[in-house]
């Protein structure tokens, strides 16, 4: 009698953790959800502004530009600084942010279209 109720302890003792594992499981997946669909965040769009700051850099090592493309290049850093500081901040238009990435996106491509970059180099735009 003892072993069929230890056996059963483990079993039930098996299923329950079985359970709570299911439901942690559960619980993180529509907390992930619902940040990803979250109306106004611009974390995608300025993480992404980042990483363009970053290849171009690297195609400015690449390909030796003239010191104009380097000069713009600095004036466009500065810019994208100033966006990542007031979306740190919180206090922003998300209309206007969202229209500030996508002019300095703009720019940052037609800095690679002025440094010749080979077709294969090209940031994967969206």
């Amino acid at each position: 009698m003892r072993r069929i109720l230890f056996i059963l302890l483990i079993a039930s003792s098996v299923v329950m953790g079985g359970v709570s594992t299911q439901a942690r499981e559960n619980r993180g997946d529509e907390r992930t959800t619902y940040l990803w669909m979250r109306w106004g965040n611009l974390d995608g769009p300025i993480n992404h502004l980042n990483r363009m700051v970053g290849h171009v850099r690297w195609q400015l090592t690449r390909y030796h530009p003239d010191s104009s493309v380097r000069r713009d290049f600095a004036q466009i850093r500065r810019e994208v600084d100033q966006v990542n500081v007031r979306f740190r901040s919180g206090h922003y238009d998300r209309r206007q942010m969202k229209q500030g990435i996508d002019r300095l996106h703009g720019r940052l491509h037609q800095l690679e279209e002025r440094l010749h970059v080979r077709a294969t180099d090209y940031y994967p735009w969206r």
